[in-house]
């Protein structure tokens, strides 16, 4: 396989002549990434106007999502209020279809070189199963921090250089200023936002009972099956970040019903107006 860099350069350069070639404004780089997890791709809707959008399939060296719930694009526009210029990675490919962390997070890489390597702020969202009995499906969750329990690194796949980041400090991954601001947001617009551990696994399998009582003992509130090498990504390049859990379920043991994507999907729908109000608010103040 080619050295993650090359495969980076040759996407990008890729995406950015179809960019080009459409977009009179194309010399005004974004500075914010938004992506979009299972079911979450409504606020992809809200980017007005559209300068640009392609398929994961039409990107060289980018497969394209085969999940139910990921449109697999990346769209350039402006967003919120503010008119804030962003690129939305509306979908991602996922570990259990195959993929090593650092094919996870190459749309993240190219959509951070088509910003000129200039990013201001990283925003990350997914669907997740609530461990935390205090929680209920269908509220928020704020990753104050993660547990990764995937079985792989970013590392282990360095290819060339340290992208990697050999010794990385991840103590402020999550950005504790973006943290509270979000807070203060959802609290002025009325929206149930816990604070929590996002535990990471590879999945695709739902998690059993036993093993969610493992995870709440290890202190994590949510689980879900992305994020986290996306993250580390973003700390790697020196890049705020945020993430915000859909707590679209209750995890496997704590309620007597099967778990299904349906239901994912369904309750990432209903809470898909609260994550975006949050959303734009912050890109507002930015």
């Amino acid at each position: 396989m080619l050295a993650i860099q090359t495969r980076v350069n040759e996407a990008t350069e890729a995406v950015l002549n179809a960019w080009q070639a459409t977009d009179d404004n194309a010399d005004e780089t974004p500075d914010v990434i938004i992506t979009t997890g299972s079911g979450l791709g409504a606020l992809t809707a809200q980017v007005s106007p559209v300068s640009f959008e392609i398929s994961y399939a039409e990107v060289p060296h980018l497969p394209a999502s085969r999940v139910i719930g990921h449109a697999g694009r990346l769209v350039i526009g402006r967003l919120g209020a503010g008119g804030r210029k962003v690129v939305v990675l509306d979908g991602r490919v996922h570990g259990y279809e195959g993929h090593d962390p650092l094919t996870q997070v190459l749309p993240f890489l190219i959509a951070h070189q088509l910003c000129g390597g200039s990013v201001r702020l990283a925003v990350f969202t997914n669907a997740a199963g609530a461990i935390n009995e205090y929680f209920h499906t269908g509220e928020l969750m704020l990753i104050a921090d993660h547990i990764n329990l995937t079985g792989q690194t970013l590392v282990e796949f360095n290819e060339e250089s340290d992208f990697g980041g050999r010794n990385l400090d991840m103590t402020f991954a999550y950005t504790p200023a973006y943290r509270r601001r979000l807070e203060a947001l959802a609290r002025e617009h009325e929206i149930k936002l816990h604070q929590g551990v996002y535990v990471a696994v590879k999945g695709a399998m739902f998690e059993t009972p036993a093993e969610i009582i493992a995870f709440r003992r290890l202190g994590g509130d949510a689980v879900g099956m992305s994020t986290v090498h996306e993250v580390c990504a973003a700390s790697r390049l020196g890049i705020d970040a945020v993430g915000i859990s859909v707590l679209t379920n209750m995890a496997a043991g704590i309620e007597a019903k099967v778990l299904t994507h349906k239901e994912v999907l369904e309750n990432t729908a209903k809470a898909s107006s609260e994550v975006s109000t949050l959303i734009t608010s912050l890109l507002a103040e930015l």
